[in-house]
């Protein structure tokens, strides 16, 4: 996809901006399509909402009693009508713990918190994602436990605020399995949601291209901006909802000099020539 990279580099006193750009030519009206069939579902409320971009459907998890009596999970298996070739970005829209989501969002520095805190911040509760092929076969997949930094598998966040996990398998893929868990040990009896509005990808090219998502991330002694689970990036969103009185904040925080702190913004299309 299309995507500029803006860095905020700390080289002794001296900030440095750097801008990526990477396009690749694609054709037609962007349009959306849905992953239009549930495949299997347990523990889940609405599953229909997330194949037809009509809410959400809801999947539960619980703790269970002493020793994991009880304990479950929540899964939900969306196909796509045609299956999606290798390299083939699709959206898994979904809503989830704000805390956890914020932290994820920052790539390798979520990663990062994941490795510090482990159980603590994200493992009370947390979310599997798998693609899998044609036949049942997993192809790609990630847990929210882990942190998601990888070009395959990636949180975003829209204009909007949505949180939006883009998965690109380097395999032919057909299906989005999405896996709502608790461990046993965290209390009796705890329940817990996770909602998933639906997985699409996309095609075609916009009129006039605008973004489309954005992350961040960062490297060298930043895992201190994030001030253990608090955005490295104030308002992410600001920098892409058209709006000229707002816009993000890249917090340096205590850097060494080696480090940087980046936001990256997505546009679903390339824009054409004469925008």
């Amino acid at each position: 996809n299309f995507t500029f990279n803006i860095k905020v580099r700390k080289t002794s006193m001296v900030y440095t901006l750097l801008l990526f750009v990477l396009s690749l030519s694609v054709n037609g009206q962007v349009t959306k399509t849905y992953a239009d069939q549930v495949v299997s579902e347990s523990h889940v409320t609405n599953s229909a909402n997330a194949t037809a971009e009509a809410g959400a459907a809801t999947l539960e998890a619980s703790s269970g009693l002493a020793l994991g009596v009880g304990r479950y999970s929540g899964h939900l298996e969306l196909k796509f009508s045609q299956p999606l070739s290798a390299g083939t970005t699709s959206y898994l829209h979904l809503d989830f713990d704000d805390d956890i989501l914020n932290a994820l969002l920052g790539g390798e520095l979520g990663e990062a918190l994941a490795d510090i805190l482990g159980t603590v911040l994200l493992g009370n509760h947390y979310f599997n994602v798998e693609a899998r092929g044609v036949l049942p076969t997993n192809v790609l997949q990630a847990s929210s436990q882990n942190g998601f930094s990888s070009d395959e598998m990636r949180l975003v966040i829209d204009e909007h605020g949505n949180y939006l996990l883009a998965i690109t398998p380097n395999f032919a893929y057909g299906k989005i399995y999405i896996e709502n868990k608790m461990p046993s040990l965290i209390g009796l009896g705890v329940k817990e949601t996770m909602d998933v509005y639906g997985a699409y990808y996309t095609t075609g090219q916009s009129v006039c291209g605008e973004p489309f998502a954005t992350s961040y991330s960062g490297s060298g002694g930043t895992i201190d901006v994030l001030g253990l689970g608090q955005n490295g990036v104030q308002n992410p969103a600001h920098a892409i909802d058209a709006d000229p009185n707002t816009y993000s904040n890249l917090r340096l925080g205590l850097l060494s000099v080696a480090g940087s702190l980046s936001q990256t913004i997505y546009f679903d299309s390339p824009s054409q020539a004469t925008d």
